[in-house]
């Protein structure tokens, strides 16, 4: 009998149940009885080692967490590839209790490699995305650090055609993934793709009705402006430039 599975899925449904100190026991069972059983390193192993992880962030013992999503991602590297979805989910969880210790060298390794990867996904999760890219975000502007998101650009615009490629609805969701595309775009100073995803943003959130959205609309219409004018800073000097070349 699969004692470890029992253990795992009573744990997952005690902390899902928002019972974190019932979970715990449960989850660490489920882990002694498989790597008791795996030869070698296997990914059910890891996969137990995730849900102590996220098990124990929420009861707020990071520095343990960061053991388990350590150890699970070095498993799943092993076992399912570096490019796998698991790998890129365990680079998140990892990254994120890094921040919280305030490992940020660390973390932002973790974070890049995970928006990269799910940047790529055959099906990306626009939400996944959306939250690593907040990470992002806050991560390089506290100080503002605007080479650190040039190589971002090229990952947004990765993001952005595998979702429309999949179908992603053009909805509120889908405005809030290209208004932090758009963010990102600018802070790298790719003006305009900044432009094209901020432009995009304004058009769908003035479809969304479920929620008021008007100072969301005014935010990414205030950065549009600023990027325009620096759009329109650039073409003059550039013209200034060819005609000082003549």
């Amino acid at each position: 009998s699969n004692k470890g599975g029992i253990f795992l899925g009573l744990g997952l449904v005690k902390d899902r149940q928002g019972k974190s100190e019932e979970a715990l026991p449960l989850l660490k069972q489920a882990l002694d009885w498989y790597q008791d059983h795996a030869t070698g390193d296997a990914s059910l192993v890891a996969k137990a080692h995730m849900s102590v992880g996220k098990t124990l962030e929420k009861m707020g013992g990071v520095e343990m967490a960061e053991n388990h999503f350590a150890e699970a991602l070095r498993i799943f590297i092993v076992t399912c590839g570096a490019d796998s979805p698991l790998t890129a989910t365990a680079h998140a969880c990892l990254g994120r209790v890094q921040l919280t210790q305030g490992k940020k060298e660390e973390a932002e390794d973790h974070i890049h490699q995970a928006v990269v990867l799910e940047a790529a996904k055959d099906s990306v999760h626009l939400q996944t995305v959306f939250d690593l890219l907040t990470v992002i975000i806050d991560l390089h502007t506290k100080p503002l650090n605007r080479d650190k998101f040039k190589p971002y650009v090229e990952v947004v615009q990765t993001a952005h055609s595998n979702l429309l490629e999949q179908g992603a609805p053009q909805d509120g969701d889908f405005a809030a993934f290209c208004k932090s595309a758009g963010e990102v775009c600018a802070l790298a100073g790719s003006n305009l793709e900044a432009a094209r995803f901020l432009t995009r943003a304004v058009e769908l959130f003035r479809t969304v009705r479920t929620i008021d959205v008007a100072h969301v609309i005014t935010a990414c219409e205030t950065l549009l402006s600023y990027v325009e004018a620096q759009r329109a800073q650039e073409r003059q000097s550039a013209r200034r430039n060819r005609g000082g070349r003549k």
